[in-house]
């Protein structure tokens, strides 16, 4: 469907299919950022634009407000600052759109208010879009934050891991007589990054195995070499590589608000990134 079909109206691709099912029916959006006034700001508290480091400049408020009423100058567009999550629920429950600020804590950098707010809307039929936004830099930091807190623990990770660790504990008792061995297992982590973790899990997506990904993947060159010097056949490589997985996946659960199925485009795999 990449190159589109053509009929007597139009062509129809995969974007085109993509706007009218998510984006056309977009009639209200709810924006959250602690940087932006709500409407009790603007018309109850007040709102002092030139209050500086408090607000966005005016300038950038009006512009992103105007993109939405380009679309359709009915759009109800709301404002919440994201600083009291208890009453948030009735704010997102009336929206098609959201677009949420990754950092609304201050000085913080984990996203973690956002995330929570993102992740309650998977319990929310309603929801079909959010536009997550951050200054931060570099953008897969962030990227990688979110996805950590949606994805589910592998199967495959999660029955393999415990031989790996029994591997790791014979190779760290042999260590002692075998220079080649010495932090053996530090050395080993080090050369499986979360990038690694994260396009595994998409391999497995395809159906691919750990054995598979293992044997062929071209960033696992330095993983294999010192298993080679470690003297560990493909059976073991394996074991340990879903034991080294099973560190970055520590933190996943089976909890409803993380989706059963998730797809994803990282910044670092040329395209622009989304969930």
């Amino acid at each position: 469907m990449a190159d589109g079909v053509s009929t007597a109206d139009q062509t129809i691709n995969l974007s085109s299919l993509v706007k009218e099912a998510f984006i056309d029916p977009i009639r209200s959006v709810l924006i959250i950022d602690d940087e932006y006034p709500t409407w009790e700001h603007v018309f109850g508290a007040g709102f002092d634009h030139s209050e500086k480091g408090r607000w966005k400049d005016k300038e950038d408020i009006t512009a992103l407000i105007g993109q939405f009423r380009q679309k359709s100058k009915a759009m109800t567009i709301d404002i919440h600052d994201g600083e009291d999550n208890s009453d948030i629920g009735t704010y997102l429950h009336q929206s098609d759109l959201l677009v949420l600020d990754y950092q609304l804590e201050k000085g913080g950098k984990d996203g973690a208010r956002a995330i929570g707010i993102m992740k309650s809307l998977f319990k929310n039929r309603h929801f079909n879009l959010i536009v997550m936004h951050t200054a931060a830099e570099p953008l897969l930091e962030p990227f990688q934050t979110v996805l950590d807190a949606l994805l589910r623990p592998s199967a495959e990770v999660k029955d393999l891991g415990p031989a790996g660790q029994a591997v790791i504990d014979g190779l760290e008792e042999d260590a002692d007589s075998d220079p080649e061995l010495k932090d053996i297992w530090n050395r080993l982590k080090a050369t499986v990054g979360r990038d690694i973790h994260f396009l595994y899990r998409q391999q497995v997506q395809k159906g691919k195995k750990a054995t598979g990904f293992v044997s062929s993947e071209g960033r696992l060159i330095a993983f294999r070499e010192l298993c080679t010097k470690a003297k560990l056949d493909r059976d073991k490589q394996v074991k340990v590589f879903c034991r080294i997985l099973q560190t970055y996946e520590q933190t996943y659960d089976e909890s409803d608000d993380r989706p059963l199925d998730i797809r994803w485009s990282a910044p670092d795999q040329g395209r622009r990134p989304w969930i």
